[in-house]
């Protein structure tokens, strides 16, 4: 699933962009970087023919862009790195496309059209851009801004890229930036982290789970006592460094013989599952058009038939909203699940992105109210966001893949037309290598199942004990 952000932008060559002034649309979200000397002064003028001498010269002499040791990659349609000097200024400012920077690091990137703002969010830390504005807040106090974000329109294509200050906004998330003069590189180095992360494969190791927006760990709870034997061993080479090699890929070491065993009332409670695509909608694709091209909706239908086998096997009540390869409607996924009266909705999903970086696993929720303002904790006993919190939880502890954190997506119709509580839950990345290796695997479905198994069963025995 992708999301892409563009925005028709009206073009005006004539215009110059003043600090404090720009065009309030955005195509892609990108990021201009401050790397020089001294610092710009508010009346600081960058007209249309600074931009295209910045376009002109760093053609010839590009630009690079580098995360820990990593070339990051752009799509065509992005503003190429570039440096702008504007008129009388002894040095000048590097551009760079933003979101394939910050998504490798797995933060969150995103457009709020109400409020004309680029908003960034990595663990603990967010930064947040107006379009046209001096200041910048950071994780909810505002900042000073050397230079405004603004927007530009590289190929006269009435579309622009919008630009905000890489080096002010990469501190802000406690990253290190540098200048690498011989080779024209802008160097970034994301804030280390516990455990080992490799921004280009998937995380793995006997580490704690780290949940961006839940460290409380409150629904993370054993639950195995007594728990259903699944008889699953993962066969395979053990490192000794807490992961263990499966059909060529380095998993971490994970239990998958036992489930948690539901409590009687848990037993009581209908889960629709859903596999999100199928039919003609084939979703994301991981190497499309080679041999051994991979369909999302083959992957999704495969992890949701193990998930209903995991439960079943545990005595939790199911419904699959499909059990094959046919095509449903979104909105109609949500119906099908309000018609049977389903107490909690799980859509399994893989992820894929226009660049190769980003990867890792995410889980989406929306947090709903009723008619009458009643809360979905209110009609239903269970919230959505610690059904994602551990579902996301389990998630990382199976795959060793980058913690991309729980989202509130009440974007997703799967999440905002089901009248219970609803997660959907991103597995990995097609269009990222050692994901697309990973979810090659028989491995993978078993995990991602088992995970979400596990996941809503200790999310169904929180809610409702014995």
């Amino acid at each position: 699933m992708q999301k892409k952000m563009r925005y028709r932008a009206k073009k005006d060559r004539k215009r110059k962009i003043r600090a404090g002034k720009g065009f309030f649309v955005a195509v892609s979200v990108s990021i201009a970087v401050f790397l020089s000397a001294g610092a710009v002064s508010a009346d600081t003028v960058i007209n249309q023919k600074n931009i295209e001498d910045g376009l002109t010269f760093c053609a010839q002499y590009p630009v690079q862009l580098m995360l820990d040791g990593q070339k990051i990659t752009f799509s065509e349609k992005d503003v190429p790195p570039l440096i702008i000097t504007p008129d009388g200024a002894e040095a000048g400012y590097t551009l760079i496309p933003a979101r394939a920077l910050f998504e490798a690091m797995g933060a969150s990137v995103s457009w709020v059209n109400e409020t004309q703002s680029i908003e960034i969010v990595h663990h603990d830390f967010s930064v947040a851009f107006i379009v046209g504005s001096q200041t910048a807040k950071v994780n909810g106090a505002e900042k000073a801004l050397d230079v405004p974000a603004l927007i530009i329109d590289h190929d006269g294509d009435y579309y622009g890229s919008t630009m905000i200050p890489v080096r002010f906004a990469a501190e802000a998330l406690g990253c290190d930036v540098q200048w690498v003069n011989e080779t024209r590189t802008v160097a970034v180095a994301a804030p280390a982290q516990s455990g080992n992360e490799d921004p280009n494969r998937g995380d793995t190791g006997s580490r704690p789970s780290q949940v961006p927006d839940d460290s409380s760990g409150e629904n993370k709870t054993d639950g195995t006592e007594n728990g259903i034997s699944t008889g699953y061993v993962s066969h395979g080479v053990e490192t000794g460094n807490g992961t263990i090699i499966i059909e060529g890929y380095e998993f971490p070491l994970y239990d998958m013989s036992v489930l948690p065993a539901p409590t009687e009332q848990a037993k009581t409670k209908l889960i629709a599952l859903d596999m999100g695509h199928g039919g003609q909608d084939v979703g994301s694709q991981g190497h499309k058009g080679q041999a051994d091209e991979l369909n999302e909706k083959d992957l999704n239908l495969a992890v949701g038939q193990r998930v209903r086998d995991y439960l079943s096997a545990a005595g939790i009540n199911i419904y699959m909203i499909r059990e094959n390869d046919v095509y449903i409607e979104k909105k109609e996924r949500a119906y099908m699940a309000n018609a049977v009266g389903a107490d909690l909705f799980v859509s399994f999903h893989n992820n894929s992105s226009e660049y190769s970086s980003p990867n890792g696993t995410e889980t989406h929720y929306y947090t709903k109210f009723s008619a009458d303002g009643r809360s979905e904790f209110a009609l239903y006993g269970i919230e959505s966001s610690s059904v994602a919190k551990t579902i996301q939880a389990e998630m990382i502890d199976a795959l060793g893949t980058q913690n991309r954190g729980t989202k509130s997506s009440p974007e997703l119709a799967v999440l905002n037309k089901t009248e219970m509580p609803a997660v959907l839950v991103e597995g990995a990345f097609l269009s990222n290598e050692s994901n697309l290796s990973m979810m090659q695997t028989q491995e993978f479905i078993e995990r991602y199942a088992f995970a979400c198994a596990k996941g809503i069963i200790l999310s169904l025995n929180a809610a409702f004990p014995d």
